[in-house]
Formats: C-alpha cells, sequence, structure tokens
C-alpha cells in the first residue's frame, strides 16, 4: 500500500505542477512580457531599437504578414546581377516626390543573416515578380541559396 500510494502522490504532484506551469505561462507569463516590453518602450534609446527588432522579428516569423508583401528580384549590386528582395511598400510618397518617379521600396536581405540588409528605392519597371513565398525566399537565403524552393527544378 505504501508504493501504491507514492506513486499516486507522484502522479498528483505532476499533474498540480503541470496545471500551475501551464497557468503561469499562460497568464503570469504574458502579463510579465507585456511590463518588460513597456518597460523596454519607454527606456530612453533603447525603446526605438526594442520596436525596430520587434517588427523586424514578427515580419521574419511571419506574425506581421504586411511587412514584407511579396518576393521580387532586383538588380544589384550591378546590372545583370539579380539579388532577392521583400517588397516593403509600394508607393513611399516622400521618396517618389524626392526622386521625381513612382519608387518601390525593397528590402535586400544579406545572407545568411536576413535581419541585415539593404533598403532600396528602386522603380517599378525594374523589378521582376517571382511566385515564392517569403518562408521559402527566407529558407534560400538562410541556407546560402542551397535549398531551393518545392517545385522548383531540382539538378
Amino acid at each position: 500500500m505504501g508504493l501504491g500510494l507514492t506513486v499516486a502522490s507522484a502522479i498528483v504532484m505532476l499533474l498540480v505542477l503541470t496545471v500551475i506551469g501551464y497557468l503561469s505561462k499562460r497568464l503570469f507569463g504574458k502579463f510579465m512580457h507585456h511590463v518588460f516590453a513597456k518597460m523596454l518602450e519607454k527606456t530612453p534609446g533603447l525603446g526605438a531599437l526594442y520596436n525596430s527588432i520587434r517588427q523586424m522579428v514578427d515580419a521574419l516569423s511571419g506574425r506581421n504578414k504586411d511587412t514584407f508583401r511579396r518576393v521580387v528580384l532586383v538588380q544589384y549590386p550591378r546590372k545583370d546581377c539579380w539579388s532577392i528582395a521583400f517588397v516593403t511598400h509600394e508607393q513611399p510618397t516622400a521618396f517618389s516626390e524626392a526622386i521625381g518617379r513612382p519608387v518601390v521600396n525593397v528590402f535586400i536581405p544579406a545572407a545568411p543573416a536576413p535581419t541585415s540588409g539593404f533598403i532600396l528605392q528602386v522603380p517599378p519597371e525594374e523589378i521582376r515578380e517571382t511566385k515564392l513565398k517569403v518562408s521559402e525566399a527566407l529558407g534560400l537565403l538562410m541556407s546560402f541559396g542551397a535549398v531551393i524552393p518545392k517545385g522548383e527544378d531540382q539538378a
């Protein structure tokens, strides 16, 4: 009877700890994350950096699907040399007015760390559309071009 009581106690303790862990992660964890995020946002210097990093992480993780609208190719760093780019804004008025013609904002990520790269303002006629999804393009970048998206011809 002593062994049965010990096993039953262990099972009950495991269930109690699992429920407490789940609740603390869901309720207390979200509350603490919110408090910590607000504190960082209000810290001079760190607030802007935190917001920028959070927006980039949201974009790369797919949580903010509007950041990278579509995957395109642009000639960069020179003519006839094509780079993967993400359209981030279709008609940035401030840049179009400054340049004197319509442009599109594109982000050209660096491989294999797509969190860094270049933002270019490119005339729409110089952009080539692709059928790639954002996740496929990110996989291609992070693999140094070795992981070819499904459906593509593989040699």
